[in-house]
């Protein structure tokens, strides 16, 4: 027959009669569990939220950069019936993708900058921030300028163009610009984040 270690099961006995009771000893145990745990959520959420900030800015940057390299210099040798139609093929194909993009890449950021809130002064929270800040400017610049024209030229005719079709559409070509630098800049500056150090 087993024999029973008497000071084993008094031991345990007043282990668990202390989580019963809600001693601060077995408080503490728990409390520093728990902390644990969603320390480790925190950290494995923050990670995803890198990864997502980090490829859809890339993503966007690629795509607007693209674009800007490309079709900002042929658009000007098209005719207006040819603009409307080319224009309106890529704003019926481009939306559906750029705005969850868009989206996905700011509020990674914006929750990466949040999990880096310990460490205010380290190199990769301010590289973080500003990469973040910077994709949340090109976001607001295209809902304020880019936006409106679009819905402009969705109601524009390829076989009726309007005459001074070039007229209304510069600030879209001009607010291009500034959008694909600010979204290079932005990943740039997430990419440079990634391989700081976070100071404490």
């Amino acid at each position: 027959m087993r024999a029973i270690d008497p000071l084993a099961t008094f031991s345990t006995d007043r282990f668990l009669a202390a989580q019963s009771a809600g001693f601060p000893g077995s408080l503490g145990l728990t409390t520093i569990g728990r902390g644990s745990i969603a320390r480790g959520v925190e950290m494995k959420t923050s990670s995803v939220a890198r990864v997502i900030s980090v490829v859809c800015t890339g993503l966007y940057a690629g795509i607007i950069f693209g674009d800007r390299m490309g079709d900002s210099f042929a658009r000007p040798a098209l005719s207006a019936a040819d603009f409307v139609v080319f224009q309106q093929i890529q704003h019926v194909h481009f939306k559906p993708l750029l705005v969850p993009i868009t989206f996905a890449a700011v509020l990674g950021g914006l929750f990466w900058v949040w999990s880096l809130r310990s460490s205010p002064r380290g190199a990769q929270f301010w590289f973080a921030a500003t990469g973040t800040v910077a994709m949340l400017s090109a976001a607001v610049v295209t809902r304020v300028v880019n936006f409106p024209i679009n819905d402009a030229l969705m109601t524009w005719s390829a076989t009726a163009p309007p005459s001074n079709i070039r007229e209304p559409w510069a600030p879209w070509e001009h607010v291009h610009s500034v959008r694909a630098a600010l979204s290079v800049c932005a990943f740039v500056l997430q990419v440079l984040a990634l391989n700081a150090k976070q100071s404490s």
